[in-house]
């Protein structure tokens, strides 16, 4: 499995020294054989394409994602010293996420022993968009996204740490 992420900062929105950022993510695998089931790539998800649940775009031998992800942090909030500020830190970034996924079977999901996502009827491809609110603690980054699928459907993700 290969995976390259590149994150290019964008000055022309910035909040306290933090700039907005594009991200550009491309991931690719595959594997020799006919594939056992939990070896398969599971497509679709927060780690993946947004927008589909469980690996609901595709069970496959071998895939290609991409994602293009646009962030722009728009507030600081200042904790102070009480209860709040000693948990989550002295402050939290808050920013706004735009994205787009796609990932590709590329129709090997015929490959993977007992072709389990033509048996549930993946589309063995999917595209999905949304939006997201970010805040960056001494915690964590904790991600808030709403995801949407070429198959109409919608889906909230709550996470913590970074996708990428």
């Amino acid at each position: 499995m290969a995976n390259v992420t590149q994150f290019i900062p964008l000055s022309f929105i910035e909040v306290d020294d933090t700039p907005s950022t594009l991200i550009l993510n491309l991931q690719g695998g595959s594997l020799l054989g006919d594939a056992p089931p939990y070896e398969a790539f599971s497509l679709g998800e927060s780690g993946s394409v947004r927008g589909y649940t469980g690996g609901d775009a595709a069970s496959a031998q071998t895939f290609l994602q991409g994602t293009v992800e646009y962030r722009a942090p728009f507030a600081l909030i200042r904790w102070g010293d009480g209860f709040v500020g000693s948990l989550l830190g002295e402050s939290t970034l808050l920013a706004v996420s735009i994205f787009f996924d796609y990932a590709t079977g590329f129709g090997t999901q015929t490959f993977v022993i007992g072709e389990p996502g033509v048996v549930r009827g993946k589309p063995g491809d999917g595209f999905g968009g949304g939006i997201g609110l970010l805040a960056t603690s001494n915690l964590g980054l904790f991600r808030f996204e709403l995801g949407f699928n070429d198959q109409s459907d919608a889906v909230f993700y709550f996470n913590i740490g970074d996708r990428f």
